[in-house]
């Protein structure tokens, strides 16, 4: 009878099974283990998580990759929203329709701007344990106000000579940064409504963190977030005809709901935002976290999700309700994943011409308005030339006041 191979095996004790086993472990290739396919699994994500959360160069100083990409292709949505209503821009309704969809670029901004002036805060209280409030109003100072002075002083010349006309209200909102509580304010200095929420914010926010630090300004970050969008809902849903004086301007519901789309207290959660963001990434958890949520395919998700709330923000109880709060979220962590990126996205926003334009943003946003100029007849208000006198007063202006006023501002305020 033919015997099975098992069979023709000759025995082995146990004690020269363990010897075998033993010999076979030793002699084993380094990288095979006999742990279980979990046990490899487990370190696996531990190395992928610390390769993930290694900290970025930038947390503790220095310049912030992508950042001046981010502004130029804020500045250019803007500028796009602008174009499309002069006159001259071609007629091509698509374009135009896309086109008007690009005031979420003075979203973008926002989250930039509460992402970067609470990363330097947070930077100087790790490092001095202490902020300096004096310094950072003298380079804000230094920053903001020349460059629009000058434009102010442009516009107040243009006036002088009858081109532009503006009324006294126009002219106080703008020089106290409260032309977000006007209702249709004029074209030449309207643009100021975002300027005038950026210096409330830079006005409150550097007093939260000098107060209480990063613990305190997630709190009052995340209560504003939620305030604002109360405020929003109950406009929505006709709350202000209710708690008004019947009559009075506050009551008109309409009136409100415009207003909501400028006013301080409507629209700080965007900029509150990006400071969330900003305290989030200052520890390896919260890196962690923010990698995890800004994955390459869930970038993909958060962009479709902003060009559709844009679509659909004709609704007003949607932009109200819905629109601020989900695109300023998808915003802020849609800049996470560009400036962690380290693929096609870091090359697109550190191209050359992006970076310049991005440094030149702030002055683009200024001048832009007095050339692209939908409601003025005049060869240069119309397309394509006012793109191109628009970029040259801003280069001008860049040229001439921001970049002298930033040298001061580096030498004087540190």
């Amino acid at each position: 009878m033919n015997e099975s191979p098992k069979s023709l095996l000759p025995p082995i004790s146990p004690v020269e099974s363990e010897e075998v086993a033993r010999e076979f472990v030793q002699r084993a290739p380094a990288t095979l283990t006999l742990e279980s396919p979990k046990a490899d699994i487990d370190r696996s994500a531990r190395r992928m998580s610390a390769t993930q959360c290694a900290t970025p160069a930038w947390i503790g100083r220095g310049h912030i990759p992508g950042l001046d990409g981010l502004r130029a292709v804020a500045v250019l949505m803007v500028v796009m929203t602008h174009s499309v209503q002069t006159v001259g821009f071609p007629d091509w309704p698509l374009v135009k329709q896309i086109g008007l969809r690009g005031a979420i670029g003075v979203d973008v901004f926002f989250a930039i701007s509460g992402f970067l002036i609470t990363t330097l805060l947070v930077r100087e209280l790790e490092r001095a344990g202490e902020i300096g409030l004096k310094r950072f109003y003298l380079r804000r100072f230094l920053r903001i106000m020349p460059a629009y002075i000058g434009l102010m002083i442009a516009v107040a010349v243009c006036q002088r000579f009858g081109y532009f006309q503006m009324q006294s209200r126009d002219w106080i909102g703008a020089l106290t940064y409260t032309t977000n509580f006007l209702f249709h304010p004029s074209w030449e200095l309207g643009h100021s409504w975002s300027l005038s929420i950026e210096e409330h914010f830079y006005l409150l926010w550097p007093f939260v963190l000098y107060v209480g630090g990063s613990v305190l300004g997630w709190r009052v970050g995340i209560a504003c977030v939620i305030s604002c969008w109360l405020i929003r809902c109950g406009i929505a849903f006709g709350l202000p005809a209710k708690i008004f004086p019947a009559g009075s301007e506050l009551a008109n519901v309409t009136y409100c709901a415009q207003m909501a789309e400028s006013w301080t207290f409507t629209r700080m959660d965007t900029i509150t935002m990006g400071s969330l963001l900003a305290l989030a990434c200052r520890t390896s958890q919260g890196r962690a976290w923010l990698d995890r949520l800004t994955e390459p395919e869930m970038l993909w998700i958060y962009l479709i999700t902003v060009c559709v709330s844009i679509t659909l923000s004709q609704s007003g109880k949607y932009m109200l309700c819905v629109a601020y709060t989900l695109n300023g979220t998808c915003i802020a962590l849609l800049m996470w994943g560009a400036i962690q990126s380290k693929g096609v996205v870091r090359r697109v926003l550190s191209n050359p011409l992006l970076k310049v334009i991005g440094l030149g943003s702030y002055s683009i946003y200024l001048w832009q308005q007095l050339f692209i100029h939908p409601r003025h007849a005049g060869w240069i208000h119309e397309f394509p030339q006012n793109i191109v006198f628009a970029m040259g007063a801003s280069f001008l202006s860049y040229e001439l006041i921001e970049r002298p006023m930033n040298r001061m501002k580096d030498r004087v305020a540190g």
